[in-house]
This record gives structure tokens, C-alpha cells and sequence, in this order.
């Protein structure tokens, strides 16, 4: 079994595809990163579960910053499907300020100012293994 196939991710990820064609961003890439947050786990989707920093969703996204998950839980579809666009949107400026996918995957996970701070890669070994492992899965195009 794929991750794609794993827990909801039959039902997830051709909205995540949707997504990603929209916004331009590699085929995979914000399904992959969905899987690393969620494993398209229904609890972790309907925002039931909360993660220790408060994240919120699929995503994982914290509510200070987002405005997807400050709606009542347990989220519905249409709010996952928003909490997916918001993520998308970030993920892209998160491309469009380093010009590298792999940076914006460490952004997503670590923050921008991390990336900048440590002008690549942070060192957390969370954030080094979270884009090992989204990276392995998705074949990314070279830097811009």
C-alpha cells in the first residue's frame, strides 16, 4: 500500500491534486506533505485531534496564522477543502521567497525565518527528516 491509499487518502488527495495544478505547485507534492501532517488520519482531518503546538487539520494548521481552522470542529469537507487552498497558497510563498521546493518544504515545517536563519535547511532533526521523507516520495523539479 501506497501512502496515497492509505486512511482517507482515496478521498483526499485528487482534491489535493486539484490544488496543486491550480496553484503550480509539483504533482504530489502538497498530497505528500498532507500525508506527513495527517497520514489522512479522520481524526487528525476533522481537527478532533489537536497536535502539542495546536495545529490544527490535514495541514496542521495553527489557527494564529490561519484562518481555515478557526471554524468549528469537527471540520467539514468544505473546510478541509479551504484549510487545502490556505495551504497551498503558503506553500507557494513559501516557493516564491527561497525559489527552491525543498526550502519551502522546510519553511512549511520550521518556518521561513528558520530557513533564512540558517540560509538552508534548519538542523531540527524534525525538519531534516520531514523533508527527507516528503522528498523521497516526490520527485522535485531542480531550484530556480
Amino acid at each position: 500500500m501506497s501512502w496515497e491509499d492509505e486512511g482517507q487518502g482515496p478521498i483526499w488527495v485528487p482534491v489535493l491534486h486539484t490544488a496543486e495544478n491550480l496553484w503550480g505547485i509539483p504533482p504530489d507534492l502538497l498530497a505528500r506533505i498532507a500525508y506527513q501532517e495527517s497520514h489522512f488520519r479522520e481524526d487528525i482531518i476533522r481537527g478532533t485531534y489537536v497536535s502539542p503546538i495546536g495545529a490544527l487539520g490535514m495541514m496542521q494548521l495553527r489557527s494564529p496564522f490561519f484562518t481555515s481552522v478557526r471554524r468549528p470542529i469537527p471540520f467539514t469537507d468544505e473546510d478541509v477543502g479551504d484549510q487545502i487552498e490556505e495551504a497551498a497558497q503558503f506553500l507557494v510563498n513559501m516557493h516564491t521567497d527561497t525559489k527552491d521546493w525543498r526550502l519551502a518544504i522546510a519553511a512549511y515545517n520550521a518556518g521561513l525565518g528558520n530557513v533564512r536563519r540558517y540560509k538552508g535547511i534548519p538542523p531540527f532533526k524534525e525538519t531534516q527528516t520531514y523533508v527527507a521523507q516528503v522528498t523521497a516520495d516526490v520527485p522535485l523539479p531542480e531550484s530556480a
